[in-house]
């Protein structure tokens, strides 16, 4: 056995302290939910714009690009792809349009 694996076996050998795992796993479960709310409340927003932009006197590209620079600019810490912000502000107004809440 050479010296490496015989370090490798060692490190692999030590037991996680049980405080630690409950930690983690708190922590995680801390940071899952706090990214679930963070993502409906930028849903909801996204949402609340394209109701608040539907009436407004327009083009369709205009009205898109309204809601698309709000989108990008409403969370400026988090890096989402413009083919995703697409695909969500295209969802909603589908929906929207579909459950009669603007035209």
């Amino acid at each position: 056995m050479s010296i490496f694996q015989w370090c490798a076996n060692k490190i692999k050998a030590i037991a996680t302290p049980r405080w630690l795992k409950v930690l983690f796993d708190e922590l995680q479960n801390l940071l899952i939910s706090l990214l679930l709310q963070i993502g409906k409340d930028y849903i909801e927003a996204v949402k609340g714009k394209i109701i608040e932009v539907a009436v407004e006197d327009i083009s369709n590209e205009e009205k898109f690009k309204k809601v698309f620079d709000f989108a990008r600019n409403e969370l400026p810490l988090v890096e989402i792809k413009d083919s995703s912000i697409r695909l969500v502000i295209e969802f909603f107004v589908n929906k929207l349009k579909t459950s009669g809440v603007i035209k």
